[in-house]
């Protein structure tokens, strides 16, 4: 007997995932009303963007819009790192391709003078960028240089500075990106690599001296790494969405376009997933995703009619 009530229950449930459906195609009907010269042969994004733009807070949006978006950012990140982990980091992060850093640290005063007698200091630089390469995040990296006007780094190293290339698809793999001393000991890392591939180009060298070349590079490479991991913020790289801290810890009455516009632009994502892969209709986590969007997304649907109306 409780089985038949159980599927009573479910087949509500089910009807939530028509009614985000139909919903999604009511918003974008009144989003094309409200920005016609947006509309694209070419797909939605144009529109979606241009929505997100000019996005005005529906009066209602604490008491009736606010609660369901928390619960689809809670419940989407678990559903979307279960079932579809490749496209997580789109729905929760932003890359900051304008990303550069550059750290330096004073090594000594040299004995070495410039033209007017004055000691020239030793300078240590780690310069760090986002470089983009073909528009893929597969080529996408980060540009690694160490590099110092100090004399003996090239007659000890054979090279004027230390270069590497991190692959921005590495830091995604197993969730680097989400944690500061990953990301700093793989730059260490890579930087040892390329310091001790050069002292193994150099010939002649013994054991001895080639364990004193490579504990050289580490002088060089550990002090400006500890600076480096002691102001990086991985969150400046990897920017959350639509902040970081959401839904937990934050301010409701001062972050609302924020959320709203990561709330749509989720549910643009969504609609991706729904018209590309396979999901499972009777999931119940799949289902409690759809019911809070809904919840959400139509009461956006009715401000938007509201601003449709006021015009006319």
């Amino acid at each position: 007997m409780a089985s038949k009530f159980e599927n009573w229950k479910m087949s509500v449930e089910i009807d939530y995932l028509s009614m985000y459906i139909k919903t999604w195609f009511a918003f974008l009907a009144t989003t094309k009303e409200l920005h016609p010269l947006a509309i694209s042969k070419a797909g939605d994004g144009t529109l979606i963007n241009e929505y997100k733009k000019n996005l005005t807070i529906p009066h209602n949006y604490e008491t009736d819009i606010n609660y369901y978006i928390e619960e689809v950012f809670k419940l989407g990140e678990e559903i979307i790192k279960r079932d579809f982990p490749e496209s997580y980091f789109g729905y929760y992060y932003v890359l900051n391709k304008q990303y550069s850093d550059e750290k330096q640290i004073q090594l000594s005063t040299s004995s070495t003078k410039d033209d007017n007698d004055r000691p020239i200091k030793d300078i240590l630089k780690l310069k760090i960028s986002y470089k983009e390469k073909h528009g893929s995040i597969n080529e996408n990296n980060l540009y690694i240089q160490l590099n110092t006007n100090q004399k003996k780094f090239h007659k000890k190293l054979n090279c004027y500075y230390l270069d590497c290339n991190i692959l921005i698809k590495d830091l995604l793999s197993d969730d680097i990106y989400k944690e500061k001393e990953r990301i700093v000991s793989l730059i260490q890392d890579e930087l040892q690599k390329v310091a001790f591939s050069k002292i193994a180009e150099i010939n002649g060298l013994d054991a001895g001296k080639i364990e004193e070349l490579k504990g050289f590079a580490n002088s060089l490479i550990v002090p400006v790494i500890q600076i480096f991991r002691t102001e990086f913020r991985n969150e400046i790289l990897f920017q959350p969405q639509p902040f970081k801290d959401f839904p937990f810890d934050y301010d409701i009455s001062s972050n609302k376009l924020k959320v709203l516009q990561w709330f749509i632009q989720f549910n643009y994502s969504l609609r991706n997933i729904m018209f590309h892969h396979v999901i499972d209709p009777f999931d119940e986590k799949w289902l409690k995703l759809f019911k809070n969007t809904y919840l959400a997304l139509q009461e956006v649907v009715n401000h938007n009619i509201k601003m449709i109306n006021e015009r006319t």
